[in-house]
């Protein structure tokens, strides 16, 4: 993917988002996401595009796959209304976003060996990507490169780098054992 303006671009020129967006009009575009085997196959990969309608408080998901049809969802939200992704304010690609995450893991996080790395751009406001520091001094939501890694150590890494700046915004670790479910 070379840009996100022309991956967003490429899916709505798709017949499938056409003909949605007659009748979907107030639906925002909410997310881009992808999910790669190895940092060689991210221009390669699918990429899902999400777009947010807050009247049915719902995602529907096109691929930049020709010919899958999109999928809709109800969204899982806390607030009311979820913030739309500002393409403009998108300064920083997937592939640099990637760059700087992946340099923070051979630092900090050398023995971390990736096997799948999910890839997520998302609109955050401050207090969801850093709880213990102030950062920007921004309230509005920003767009962000939410990374994570799933290691061959059983690990999920994930790092937020912003989209406008390419700067490390958080970083953490925890065993992939803390997303399962635990029988009662």
């Amino acid at each position: 993917m070379k840009s996100v303006a022309e991956l967003v671009a490429r899916v709505e020129s798709m017949g499938d988002f056409i003909a949605w967006r007659k009748s979907n009009g107030k639906a925002c575009l909410s997310s881009v996401f992808s999910m790669v085997k190895g940092l060689d196959s991210l221009d390669e990969g699918e990429w899902l595009v999400s777009y947010y309608d807050g009247r049915l408080d719902e995602f529907t998901t096109f691929s930049s796959v020709a010919g899958r049809k999109p999928g809709t969802e109800k969204a899982f939200t806390r607030a009311k209304t979820l913030p739309a992704l500002v393409l403009e304010s998108v300064k920083v690609q997937a592939s640099d976003a990637i760059k700087v995450a992946e340099g923070l893991r051979a630092s900090k996080y050398k023995d971390e060996v990736p096997t799948t790395i999910v890839i997520v751009l998302q609109p955050l406001v401050e207090g969801e990507f850093s709880k213990s520091r102030k950062l920007s001094g921004k309230a509005s939501p920003q767009p962000v490169w939410n990374i994570t890694y799933v290691t061959s150590g059983f690990n999920v890494l994930n790092v937020k780098v912003s989209a406008e700046s390419g700067k490390v915004l958080s970083d953490s670790i925890s065993g992939i054992m803390d997303f399962v479910q635990k029988d009662k």
